[in-house]
């Protein structure tokens, strides 16, 4: 690739899993241009996306424009080798992932505006070659305007029209495992319907759509590292939960669906491979890690490798229950419980990719896709 050759338009470049596509865009020298909220430039806060079972999204706030990271001081990583000739590093639980806004000047130009103003996605995509989008949610709050259907499929066919209007002729999507026509959450359900308009569109496309996607800088293993590590007095609780099927939770009348979970740095590499990589173009990929587990054995890896991690059984919390709290406080407007309806529906489906499904990821990236304990092990100890 010749150096700077490409600019890049990124949405969701501040969120858990942009931020590192981000960073990996800069170091092959690419130029970005990011889209941020209008008052992210006075105020900065980061709200992580990867706090369910399919997460991989970028959160919006109300009128659907992604908040930036909070900032922090960088300090060093821990080195991870991988198969393919490259080496990928695991940043420490200090360790900040590039804030769109103090990058800007050094290969990146930042936009203000948000997924519903069309000034702002014109400058976004003016002169770039490329659309990376990443934005998403994984709740809703009707209450506040932030729906799947504005978000996902509003938000999406938005940008595409900008998009194609500036001669864009290369689009890569965010999407998610488990994402299908008839699937049980409206999450997945409007995920589709982004995928078929990415699809219509007549860009060269390609969708991508992880598993949960972890790492420490994340929403997911910080809520698990709070469980195993946060005192009773602290509101700490005695055990750690999941969803199960049965009449009582995991173990009574069924457990909670299978988990496929894939590293952060693993995603990032697959979409900065995509942007150059014809083979991918009209292809959608699933994408998930190297190993298959159930939640219980997923907390027994973090219990193990998480720094100052106490002993705390996983418990499975009656999925029935679960949804029917998760119903009330959406019908009076509660935004507080940690969870909600359409995330217990998918915590209860298996959320694994078909073997023949990885090969050929395999095949066509060439990404070693990394075990999950065999990351947990290295950057666990580094969650102090």
């Amino acid at each position: 690739m010749n150096e700077k050759t490409q600019t890049i338009a990124l949405t969701g470049a501040s969120g858990f899993v942009g931020t590192h596509i981000l960073r990996d865009l800069l170091e092959k020298k690419y130029t970005v241009k990011t889209l941020v909220r209008s008052t992210s430039r006075t105020k900065t806060t980061h709200r992580p996306d990867d706090h369910s079972a399919t997460a991989c999204d970028t959160v919006v706030d109300h009128d659907g424009a992604r908040q930036s990271s909070c900032e922090r001081t960088p300090k060093s990583r821990l080195e991870a080798s991988c198969d393919n000739d490259s080496t990928r590093s695991i940043p420490d639980s200090e360790q900040e992932r590039p804030n769109p806004l103090q990058t800007e000047g050094h290969d990146t130009k930042v936009i203000e505006g948000d997924l519903f103003n069309n000034a702002s996605l014109e400058k976004l995509v003016d002169g770039a070659s490329v659309v990376i989008h990443l934005v998403g949610i994984i709740r809703e709050v009707p209450s506040k305007g932030v729906t799947f259907e504005r978000v996902h499929v509003e938000g999406t066919e938005n940008l595409l029209r900008a998009a194609k209007k500036a001669g864009v002729k290369r689009w890569i999507q965010m999407s998610a495992l488990g994402t299908k026509d008839h699937a049980s959450s409206k999450y997945h359900r409007t995920k589709r319907l982004a995928e078929l308009a990415v699809m219509k569109s007549g860009l060269d496309w390609t969708i991508f759509r992880p598993s949960l996607i972890h790492g420490p800088d994340g929403e997911f293993m910080l809520m698990v590292k709070d469980f195993f590590t946060k005192g009773l007095a602290k509101g700490g609780m005695p055990f750690v939960p999941y969803f199960g099927k049965g009449i009582l939770g995991g173990g009574f009348g069924g457990g909670a669906g299978l988990v496929q979970p894939v590293w952060v740095e693993d995603v990032a590499a697959m979409f900065v491979e995509a942007v150059e990589n014809k083979q991918t173009i009209g292809q959608i990929y699933d994408v998930a890690g190297a190993d298959r587990m159930s939640w219980p054995q997923m907390y027994e890896i973090c219990q193990k490798y998480i720094a100052g991690a106490k002993h705390r059984p996983a418990v499975g919390v009656p999925s029935w229950f679960a949804k029917k709290v998760a119903g009330i406080a959406e019908r009076v407007g509660v935004t507080s419980l940690p969870f909600g309806k359409d995330q217990v529906l998918m915590a209860e489906e298996d959320n694994v990719a078909n073997d023949a499904e990885l090969e050929r990821l395999d095949r066509d990236l060439g990404i070693k896709r990394s075990g999950f304990e065999e990351v947990v092990k290295k950057y666990g100890p580094t969650m102090t």
